[in-house]
């Protein structure tokens, strides 16, 4: 493939895949897309000359699925966009269009005369969730669903429903979070961060503030200690001295005594 050739296919998936985030959870489109990540996440790289894949949730509204999401892989080959994708559902269904290794088999994608290069990606989104939704009798890949479903459509959305409640990717449409909101909340978690770092650090300030003032109080404290017991020394000392004195004085007293008498 010529350069030219790599460089029409690049804008040309870039400006289809773009156009997925006009069918995102929030959207009025009657069909919903969560686009998760793509080629062309990494604006400082091309993408390459290979295969690319495009990962996203459907939300289909059929009562079986429409509680959850299903998590798909859209390939789009290197004859892209003059041939179809392939679109993979990538966790567990039981489902009559759909092969045991996850292919999807609808009328777009196996249909080489309804394929044409201007077909878009939401026409896809759009054709495969129909077909999950409604299974078509058309396009056969799992032949024991196929004949669960023409047989007894009350045994087939009881196993369909078990299957895919054990491995749905998310449980509630209103808590799906879509792909551009990792950056809010990737700034919401850092200023979260940067305000824990600030309360920590404030506290470790008054912490080792109150230590210096316990400190003090306590050093205060022995140099107090330490003054009353030179203090109580001090005046020890001084009522020995005066004690002495007065002993002194009374023996002096006493010898004047004695010689007078005498």
């Amino acid at each position: 493939m010529s350069k030219i050739d790599q460089n029409q296919r690049v804008k040309r998936a870039y400006s289809l895949t773009a156009q997925l985030k006009n069918i995102g959870p929030t959207s009025n489109a009657k069909i919903k897309f969560i686009l998760e990540s793509t080629p062309f996440d990494n604006e400082d790289e091309s993408p390459s000359s290979g295969d690319w894949t495009i990962v996203g949730r459907l939300l289909p509204n059929s009562d079986i699925y429409k509680q959850g999401s299903i998590r798909i892989h859209i390939i789009l080959g290197q004859e892209f966009p003059f041939k179809a994708p392939k679109v993979f559902v990538r966790q567990p269904i039981y489902h009559p269009n759909i092969e045991r290794d996850g292919k999807v088999c609808t009328n777009l994608l196996v249909n080489s005369e309804a394929w044409t290069p201007t077909t878009t990606l939401v026409q896809i989104i759009e054709e495969v969730t129909n077909i999950i939704d409604n299974p078509c009798t058309d396009q056969i890949q799992h032949t024991e669903a196929a004949s669960l479903y023409n047989t007894n459509k009350t045994e087939y959305n009881r196993i369909a429903s078990e299957m895919f409640k054990q491995h749905e990717t998310s449980t509630n449409k209103s808590f799906v979070c879509p792909w551009y909101c990792y950056p809010a909340i990737i700034f919401i978690i850092l200023i979260c961060l940067i305000i824990l770092t600030i309360c920590l650090s404030a506290c470790d300030y008054h912490s080792s503030k109150k230590q210096q003032e316990s400190n003090v109080i306590k050093q205060k404290t022995i140099s107090l200690e330490n003054k009353d017991d030179d203090d109580k020394k001090t005046v020890d000392s001084m009522s020995q001295k005066v004690l002495k004195k007065s002993q002194d004085d009374d023996a002096i007293s006493l010898t004047s005594t004695n010689s007078e008498k005498n």
